[in-house]
């Protein structure tokens, strides 16, 4: 399936950028002589008219060519007038604009479609608040939904990521709505190592939030517990207390806090899918789910890898991580200290068996594979933990009135336009990795984790606004190329001498066909690593 798919995303942006070139010539009466879905041999061919249209073997292009369509020297053979050579420098730059444009114009139709079924995406709600974390010190609270960041209207989670990251160091007024109630909470973002939207790894402002919350998996470290002993087993679901429904390992605390002092019902589910019921009993004075033995998995070492730091000092998997550098795992910065390991001995805790052991764990030099960036180096103490977390409740962004489609469309397209040139003046600049490049293959591998119609569309109308974008760039025999000739040729009222033409393009083609190869290396270095 994910072959169909790629044959039909390259046909659909090689077909309609070739159909402005197409349909803009026939505007002007130039003439047609073919137009190629592909490269190399033709597969299948008809002639309609004085324009033969053929199906070609390698789905990786196209072409339109059009009498005399060598864009400066003219053309004095039959039908000299409908030569493209021979058109005012205005038509030919609408002839060769006319490519990129359509492959503007593609996202809009394609965004339309997408918001008229409706466009999911995950609201701005927050999932879980992390102890110690801005977040929580400023009072942000599981299921408060962000509205606005200093008086910016937020759709998406995406949305306040992004104002967060940007507002490092800078306070963020941000508008909650929490049960029915509008207010409003300052909150200052603090500097983390992470990814930017350009694929770069930089400081960037955090708050310690997620959208999804942990889910309510139980882990034990001690048989003995009050947990242990009421039949409570690690890896066991929570799905229900008094028969209420268990969303998130937050609720779950919450219902069983406010039980002390009797004995509550507790539906569960097993490693193997076996479901229970089980009586728990809460003593008056319990004010934390540890004084009963009960700990969320993720805090549970699920592997341990092979000759690391942690297997040398004998952590095994089933293990509880109390604390690494004197923090708990639950705290918002430890992710961050765990990707910032440089070799110096870190003291971690562990608890077996209801028993604490510390251990001073120096951390080991591997290389990692990033997807995009290629081998990295980080130090690791080679832990795993659980990962569990509930699901994502998905928004969907639907329009209905025309007016709306199209003006939302346009926003989304000229969103991309703009990232796109970031990303390139980045790349340019070496902000961005050029390991991040890709061609063909990538494509394809992204390609093949779409999931449904709708992420299909969008991935075209991104590779679309991508081509028109990368077409404009001024280098010889892209049409950008072609457009900064013609452009000078309207300013000075005369070509562009034919010999400076020719020297151009085979620079244009030297570049370009150095960008072919160097994309293929890097897919095939993702591709064999």
């Amino acid at each position: 399936m994910t072959i169909a798919y790629v044959v039909i995303l390259f046909g659909v942006l090689v077909f309609v950028h070739e159909l402005g070139h197409f349909l803009a010539a026939k505007l002007f009466k130039v003439r047609v002589e073919k137009f190629s879905l592909g490269f190399g041999p033709k597969l299948f061919s008809f002639t309609r008219g004085e324009t033969t249209y053929l199906l070609s073997a390698l789905p990786l292009g196209g072409y339109v060519r059009l009498l005399g369509e060598s864009p400066v020297e003219p053309y004095d053979g039959p039908e000299a007038e409908r030569a493209f050579s021979n058109q005012h420098v205005l038509k030919r730059i609408v002839i060769v604009l006319a490519g990129p444009v359509f492959n503007l114009i593609l996202p809009l139709f394609l965004f339309s479609l997408v918001y008229l079924i409706g466009w999911p995406y995950i609201p701005a709600k927050v999932g879980e608040v992390l102890p110690g974390s801005p977040a929580a010190q400023a009072g942000l609270l599981e299921g408060d939904e962000i509205l606005t960041a200093d008086g910016e209207t937020l759709r998406s989670w995406d949305d306040l990521t992004r104002t967060i990251k940007e507002g490092l160091g800078r306070p963020l007024d941000l508008g909650i709505r929490r049960e029915g109630r509008d207010l409003s909470l300052r909150i200052t973002p603090q500097q983390q190592e992470g990814l930017t939207e350009y694929g770069e790894f930089k400081q960037v402002g955090k708050i310690g939030i997620l959208y999804v919350a942990r889910a309510a998996f139980v882990g034990l470290s001690d048989p003995s517990s009050p947990a242990a002993l009421a039949g409570l087993r690690s890896q066991d679901e929570i799905l229900s207390l008094d028969g209420r429904a268990v969303l998130s390992w937050h609720t779950f605390t919450q219902a069983l806090l406010a039980a002390a002092g009797r004995t509550v019902e507790v539906r569960v589910k097993g490693e193997g899918g076996e479901e229970r019921t089980l009586n728990v009993e809460v003593p008056p004075e319990v004010t934390h789910p540890d004084q009963l033995g009960l700990y969320q998995l993720n805090e549970f070492l699920r592997e341990i890898a092979d000759n690391s730091a942690a297997q040398d000092a004998g952590l095994r998997p089933g293990d509880r991580l109390v604390a690494i550098s004197g923090m708990p795992l639950s705290h918002w910065k430890t992710q961050a200290l765990l990707d910032a390991l440089d070799g110096t001995p870190v003291p971690v805790v562990v608890e077996r068996a209801g028993q604490r052991f510390e251990h001073l764990l120096t951390p080991r030099r591997t290389e990692e594979r990033n997807p995009f960036l290629g081998d990295e180096v980080r130090y690791r103490l080679g832990l795993a933990f659980y990962d569990r977390y509930g699901e994502v409740a998905l928004a969907s962004e639907q329009y209905f009135n025309p007016l709306t489609l199209i003006a939302r469309s346009t926003e989304k397209t000229a969103e991309i336009v703009v990232m796109t040139l970031i990303g390139l003046g980045k790349l340019v600049t070496g902000e961005v990795s050029s390991k991040t490049v890709g061609g063909p293959i990538l494509i394809y591998q992204i390609t093949s984790k779409v999931r449904d119609l709708l992420e299909f569309f969008r991935l075209i109308a991104l590779l679309s606004i991508t081509l028109a974008v990368i077409n404009l760039l001024p280098i010889p025999v892209l049409d950008g190329g072609h457009l900064l000739f013609f452009g000078i040729e309207l300013v000075f009222r005369r070509p562009v001498n034919l010999r400076i033409w020719g020297v151009a393009n085979q620079v244009g083609l030297t570049i370009l066909v150095a960008l072919i190869i160097f994309t293929f290396y890097n897919d095939l270095v993702r591709l064999f690593s």
